[in-house]
């Protein structure tokens, strides 16, 4: 297992530092369609030049380039409208939730005079209603303007939740878990501008409430063992920073998007709970073809304080270990690397196989890479909107004595 794990680990730090990154150029602004003839005027003017040399000169002009995207062949994509919409039922699938079922509906835009090779702004919610009697709610505001300088994301979501949760730390047993049931309201925030480039400059906000019953008795959180068993009020603010070179915001072929968010929740500002979090998050896309995509990501959390459990380091999920319950291992610190390869199938279907390490630990020195969790996997797309390439996503994953299928939108990472 640990030979297994180094190898993993060697071939994503190769493959980190080996590839090169391609700048692919924007549309030339200078090019336009050449304008009709006029009528000729009356002599002794000179008459117009004939219809062929303006096409002539039209195309000695340089044609719009356009980015390559990882699905879809350029030269097949439709020209992007600068608006539009799209609403649809939807059936997700998660360890943490089993079937539910809902609609999803998002309406997106570009602000001002931004021409349709921007990055679009959206309003996007989403309603959803499980077999485990969850009920889930969100709506994402995302704005783009000011070309791009300026970005603002904000979620504000709702959910009550029956759930589960396990004992601290990478050994927590099996026979550790609980089941209880939260109610949350959620809002999170960050708004950025650019400082030099693609790099940015954001401020953070994250408020929430989490109401806690049903717990089991005598349990972890029934006895106040897990710090926040009686829920709570916690308010953070922090700065962050993030450099985004990525060719497209949903399923990106090229670039890579580093960020990294320090938070403080303190009493002064409205929290129960008093600790910091510094949260990393690198990915790089790297093109292996025109429409091959290797995706890397590496994931560093820590924190310190009065953490309540629900609010600490989490290993699982559909998007960190996909096969995992999310939560099943949780702690202070977490440290994981990922890996994900993308290609076409026919039409609008492709295939992706992914892999990842994890570990969590109450300090960054307990971290362990030689005996971390991992997870192996696959997964189908289907192409839903080939102008703004949004896929439904189907992958499965797998890890030690557990595995997850998981139904859902947008990539994982």
């Amino acid at each position: 297992m640990r030979a297994g794990a180094a190898a993993v680990v060697a071939v994503l730090v190769l493959c980190w530092t080996g590839a090169a990154l391609a700048q692919h150029p924007g549309p030339d602004d200078s090019y336009k369609h050449p304008s009709p003839a006029p009528a000729p005027p009356p002599p002794p003017a000179e008459t117009p030049q004939p219809a062929e040399a303006s096409e002539e000169e039209a195309e000695a002009k340089p044609a719009p380039q356009e980015l390559k995207l990882a699905i879809l062949d350029k030269d097949v994509l439709p020209e992007k409208p600068r608006s539009g919409w799209a609403a649809l039922p939807i059936a997700v699938y998660a360890p943490e939730t089993k079937l539910g079922l809902g609609a999803f509906g998002s309406v997106f835009f570009r602000l001002g005079n931004a021409g349709a090779e921007t990055r679009p702004s959206s309003m996007s919610l989403v309603g959803l209603y499980t077999l485990r009697e969850q009920l889930i709610v969100e709506a994402i505001p995302e704005l783009y303007w000011d070309d791009e300088d300026w970005h603002l994301w904000s979620r504000f979501d709702y959910r009550k939740y029956p759930n589960r949760t396990w004992a601290v730390g990478n050994k927590a047993q099996d026979s550790s878990e609980e089941h209880y049931q939260e109610s949350r309201p959620r809002w999170q925030f960050r708004i950025g501008s650019a400082v030099t480039g693609r790099l940015f400059v954001y401020g953070h906000l994250e408020a929430q409430h989490m109401g806690i019953e049903n717990v089991e008795p005598g349990g972890l959180i029934d006895s106040g063992t897990l710090p926040g068993s009686g829920g709570g009020r916690t308010i953070g603010l922090g700065p962050g920073i993030a450099w985004d070179t990525r060719d497209h915001l949903l399923v990106p072929h090229d670039g890579f998007f580093h960020e990294a968010v320090l938070m403080t929740y303190q009493p002064a500002i409205g929290s129960h709970h008093k600790f910091n979090v510094l949260r990393v998050n690198l990915r790089r896309y790297v093109p292996i073809t025109s429409r091959h995509t290797l995706v890397l990501q590496y994931v560093a959390q820590v924190q310190e304080g009065n953490v309540p459990f629900y609010m600490l380091s989490q290993l699982g999920g559909q998007n960190l270990l996909r096969g995992y319950f999310e939560g099943r291992f949780r702690d202070k610190s977490l440290m994981a690397i990922q890996a994900e390869y993308r290609l076409p199938l026919f039409w609008r279907f492709s295939a992706v196989g992914h892999g990842a390490l994890g570990d969590v630990a109450s300090r960054v020195q307990g971290i362990a890479l030689d005996g971390p969790v991992w997870s192996l996997g696959g997964g189908l797309r289907v192409l839903l909107n080939r102008a703004e390439q949004l896929n439904l996503r189907a992958d499965l994953g797998v890890g030690y004595d557990t595995f997850g299928f998981y139904l859902g939108v947008a990539e994982a990472f």
